[in-house]
C-alpha cells in the first residue's frame, strides 16, 4: 500500500522482538540501518546480524543485540524472551538513539555534501604510485574540489583514495610507478596535478600548492644538497640507485652537449603542475629522456627543463635538525620507505 501506511501496519503486529538476519556480503554491507530504525521508533527490541549497516549504529546490549554466530542468536533471543523488563528497556534505548542521532536534520547535510561532491568536478588531482609494498597507502587531508588517485597493485584497497591498477609492463618495477609520476596527464583530467611519493603525509589542504604556481606551469623544490647533475649521477651510483652504465652514458651525453656544471638541481618527491598543452609537452620530453637513459628522473630533469621557468616551493623536502639545508616545509612530512 506504499510506505506511508507501513509504520501503522508494523505497529499493528504487536511484536515483542524483531529479527534482522543478513548474510555478510558486499551488497548487504551497502544497505542502510532502516529496519533497526523502524522498529526502534516503535520501541521494539531487535537482534540483528553483525554486518555493516547495523554495526555502525547498534550498541550491543544497549539499544539492540548484534549476532555473528548461531550461538549469539540463541543467547540474545533467550535473554530477550526471558526478560520482559529488559525488552522494554532495550526498545526505549533504541528509540532514544534514533531520535538523538538519526533525525533528518542531522542526516540531510551528509547527503547534500555527498551529492555536491559527486556533481562537482575536482580542480586538483593528488596522485601517487606504490609498487612492491615499498610504502603504505595512507589517508590524507580531506578537502573539497580535490581527488586522490593512487596507482597500486590489485590487492591494495582504500576507502579514501581512488585506486587504479599500477602499470606493469616494464621489467624494472620503478618504471611502472615512474610512468604515472611523469605522464600523469594521461591518467587524470583535472586542471592541476600534485604528485606525491608514497611516503608523503600532507599537512595542509593540497590546493595551497596551486597558489605557489603564480603564472608558472610548474613548481618544484630546490635540491637541498646538490646543484649539479653530474654530482647527482655520482650520488645515484654511490647509493646503488640506477644502472651505473646507463648513468655514465647519460652524463657523457650531457657533457658532449656542453651542459654546464652546477646549473641547478631539483628534488622531485613532491611537485605541482598544470595540466595544459605546454606542461604536458615538457613532461613527455622528460619521460622520453628517462626512457632513453636512466630511470633516475632527477638526473634527466635539469637538462630537459633547462630553458623552462618554474616556481620554487619554499623549504625542503626533508627535515634534519643537524643539517641547515634540510629545514623541512609546512606542507607535508616524509616517512621512511619500507625496507
Amino acid at each position: 500500500q506504499g510506505y506511508k501506511d507501513y509504520p501503522a501496519f508494523l505497529a499493528s503486529l504487536g511484536l515483542d522482538i524483531a529479527l534482522a538476519p543478513l548474510e555478510d556480503t558486499q551488497f548487504n554491507r551497502c544497505k542502510s540501518n532502516i529496519k533497526w530504525m523502524e522498529h526502534a521508533m516503535l520501541e521494539i527490541p531487535m537482534v540483528l546480524s553483525a554486518v555493516g549497516p547495523y554495526q555502525e549504529s547498534v550498541k550491543h546490549g544497549e539499544n539492540g543485540f548484534l549476532a555473528k554466530t548461531s550461538g549469539d542468536w540463541a543467547a540474545s533471543l533467550s535473554f530477550l524472551i526471558e526478560n520482559p523488563a529488559e525488552r522494554k528497556k532495550i526498545g526505549k534505548n533504541a528509540k532514544q538513539a534514533v531520535l538523538a542521532g538519526w533525525d533528518i536534520k542531522d542526516q540531510l547535510p551528509k547527503y547534500e555534501k555527498l551529492l555536491k561532491k559527486l556533481n562537482e568536478k575536482p580542480i586538483l588531482s593528488v596522485v601517487t604510485a606504490i609498487g612492491g609494498k615499498k610504502d603504505e597507502l595512507r589517508d590524507q587531508v580531506e578537502t573539497d574540489d580535490v581527488e586522490y588517485v593512487a596507482f597500486v597493485e590489485p590487492k591494495v584497497k582504500s576507502s579514501f583514495w581512488k585506486t587504479r591498477e599500477l602499470y606493469g609492463k616494464f621489467r624494472k618495477p620503478v618504471m611502472n610507478a615512474k610512468i604515472h609520476k611523469i605522464l600523469t596527464h594521461k591518467y587524470v583530467d583535472t586542471p592541476y596535478i600534485l604528485w606525491v611519493d608514497g611516503n608523503v603525509d600532507l599537512k595542509v589542504d593540497p590546493k595551497e600548492f596551486i597558489k605557489l604556481l603564480g603564472d608558472k606551469d610548474f613548481a618544484f623544490f630546490k635540491h637541498p644538497e646538490r646543484d649539479d647533475v653530474y654530482d647527482e649521477a655520482d650520488a645515484c651510483v654511490a647509493l646503488g640507485k640506477g644502472d651505473p652504465r646507463d648513468l655514465a652514458e647519460q652524463t657523457v651525453s650531457y657533457a658532449k652537449r656542453d651542459y654546464p656544471k652546477h646549473a641547478g638541481l631539483s628534488e622531485l618527491t613532491v611537485f605541482i603542475r598544470k595540466n595544459n598543452e605546454h606542461a604536458n609537452r615538457v613532461f613527455e620530453q622528460w619521460w622520453a629522456e628517462v626512457c632513453r637513459y636512466s630511470e633516475r628522473d632527477q638526473v634527466a630533469f635539469p637538462v630537459v627543463f633547462e630553458k623552462e621557468q618554474w616556481a620554487t616551493i619554499p623549504g625542503s623536502v626533508g627535515f634534519d635538525e643537524q643539517h641547515e639545508s634540510f629545514p623541512g616545509n609546512r606542507y607535508f612530512t616524509i616517512r621512511l620507505h619500507r625496507k
